[in-house]
């Protein structure tokens, strides 16, 4: 990956957004999974850049828990499924795998570009 920086997430595992042990967070170094004090992504801070390489169901809404709630989002391959919750990207969507968002509930915002 390029252009990472200190808070970027990846997710490594298929699952919910909100169980830890689906992602790793950079670190200046490496990608430990976060921590508890760190949270999941959009959790306790905006993250820079999140790429999904999963397939990663949003199981929590972040507009009620961070403002801004995401900068970058990369979808490399693997899918997220936005489901019922309310889910907010303030730059860059990039879509190589597969935004699902069948569900009529939920607020998703795309305010940056969005490429596929």
């Amino acid at each position: 990956m390029f252009g990472q920086a200190v808070g970027d997430y990846k997710s490594i595992a298929d699952g919910n957004w909100s169980i830890l042990a689906n992602w790793q967070r950079y670190d200046g170094i490496g990608w430990p999974t976060p921590t508890a004090g760190e949270g999941y992504p959009g959790q306790i801070n905006t993250p820079g850049r999140i790429d999904i390489n999963n397939n990663v169901t949003l199981d929590v809404s972040l507009s009620a828990i961070v403002d801004p709630k995401i900068n970058d989002l990369y979808i490399n391959s693997g899918s997220l499924q936005l489901s019922t919750f309310d889910f907010s990207v303030n730059g860059i969507t990039s879509i190589s795998g597969t935004i699902l968002d069948n569900s009529p509930s939920g607020t998703n915002l795309f305010i940056g570009l969005v490429y596929d």
